[in-house]
């Protein structure tokens, strides 16, 4: 596995005045933060597919390269595997003026170029509002995966904004746990491999097929991967049990142009014919829960370790696919 540079910020806001906001936050403030960086960044309207500038254009550098300017984010995120994840877990909706909003910011390889913008930006769009109804805040602080301060009353502390390594993470979570048999999703999680391989049940195929979808989507697949992850996929027995519960979720949007082209994860293409003006729901699947395995996963758990910081499965720009191991006595 090659290194994989990452940060993550943990950021606090304070809402301005009582605001409503939608459940969906991580959806919501993912949408709100590419609308304010392409604004600067754009230079062909949002048409990505005929930009001249594609191939080097910082918007899709930091969302991975599959990233339509004219879509939704929502009907995309499926086929987005980004260098940039947002995660909330807040699901409340309704705040007072003064109350917080947390949420943290996963940055990877080039992405973290961008992270000190990410104070500008974060400000940009406390001014102008987020959700459907504009709800203003201010940034508050901003905290590393340490919790160092790097930005705490209109002071930016740069030292505490360093990228950390994954291999170096691997090397401290083994030193920090004797064993794992639990893998708890503590974000929606949903990959592909369901419709592509008709899977009926949670297996360690899957576990496998997500863990090497993710690093080749940052570049860290090596030869030596794809052989430790074919082994993986082929292990019987590994997983002792897993307790998922499928939720379905709706997504409103509103204002679709006539038709919408919706890409899949194989880049097949379908249209959707909508009014110019109309409420329409899009509705995707998600399970939460968790697996146990058989001991026989250590040989494995250098890949589930740099999981759980990278996001498996689809949709990790919107937060998805956020797990932790948990340290039990190990199942024979």
């Amino acid at each position: 596995m090659k290194d994989i540079q990452y940060c993550i910020l943990d950021i606090k806001v304070v809402m301005e005045e009582d605001s409503k906001l939608s459940k969906h936050k991580s959806l919501m403030l993912a949408g709100a933060l590419i609308n304010e960086v392409s604004k600067v960044y754009c230079v062909n309207n949002n048409n990505c597919t005929s930009c001249f500038q594609f191939k080097n254009c910082f918007i899709q550098k930091i969302l991975g390269g599959n990233y339509k300017g004219n879509l939704p984010v929502i009907v995309q995120s499926e086929s987005i595997y980004s260098n940039i994840c947002i995660v909330c877990d807040e699901y409340n909706t309704n705040y007072k003026k003064g109350d917080t909003l947390k949420f943290s910011i996963y940055l990877y390889n080039d992405a973290n170029f961008f992270s000190s913008q990410l104070i500008y930006f974060i400000e940009l769009m406390g001014e102008k509002g987020i959700g459907k109804n504009r709800c203003k805040f201010k940034l508050d602080e901003i905290l590393n995966d340490e919790c160092k301060v790097i930005y705490k009353e209109n002071q930016f502390f740069e030292e505490n904004l360093q990228p950390y390594s994954i291999k170096k993470y691997i090397d401290k979570r083994l030193n920090q746990i004797n064993g794992v048999n639990k893998l708890v999703f503590v974000s929606p999680f949903y990959t592909e491999y369901f419709e592509l391989f008709n899977a009926s049940s949670f297996n360690s195929a899957i576990i496998s097929y997500c863990i090497a979808k993710r690093l080749n989507s940052l570049n860290a697949l090596e030869k030596e991967d794809v052989k430790k992850l074919k082994n993986l996929e082929l292990e019987k027995n590994l997983i002792n049990r897993y307790d998922f519960k499928l939720t379905t979720r709706k997504y409103p949007l509103k204002k679709l142009s006539k038709s919408i082209k919706i890409y899949s994860y194989n880049k097949e293409c379908c249209t959707l014919k909508l009014p110019q003006v109309c409420k329409f729901n899009y509705y995707i699947k998600s399970f939460l829960g968790n697996v146990e395995f058989h001991s026989k996963i250590k040989q494995y758990v250098n890949y589930l370790i740099a999981g759980e910081k990278l996001l498996i499965g689809c949709r990790n720009l919107i937060g998805f696919g956020k797990y932790v191991l948990k340290e039990d006595r190990l199942n024979e």
